[in-house]
């Protein structure tokens, strides 16, 4: 959020909504999660993520592994403070 006198304000947007969608949306409570999909170059079964370093990804049907993290397909984990899952990577 960007804090201005004392409040927090965010900024919503959505694409294709309507304006009484994106309203509905703002006044209900809950948890609020986006996600990119990333494509990532598979060669051998490896791929590479550069973040805060280089990471490494050892990509195996529906699992993707690295630094002794794995995730199937509906899991996450986290890097470098980013939560990623399966199912943001397309290959």
């Amino acid at each position: 959020p960007v804090y201005h006198d004392g409040a927090g304000f965010i900024e919503v947007s959505i694409a294709g909504g309507t304006r009484e969608e994106l309203q509905n949306l703002i006044q209900s409570q809950g948890k609020f999660e986006a996600g990119i999909p990333l494509r990532l170059k598979v060669a051998g079964g490896n791929a590479a993520l550069n973040l805060d370093k280089a990471y490494r990804l050892q990509v195996s049907g529906n699992s993707v592994a690295v630094e002794g993290k794995q995730a199937e397909v509906g899991e996450s984990f986290a890097l470098a403070g980013i939560f990623l899952s399966r199912s943001m990577f397309t290959l």
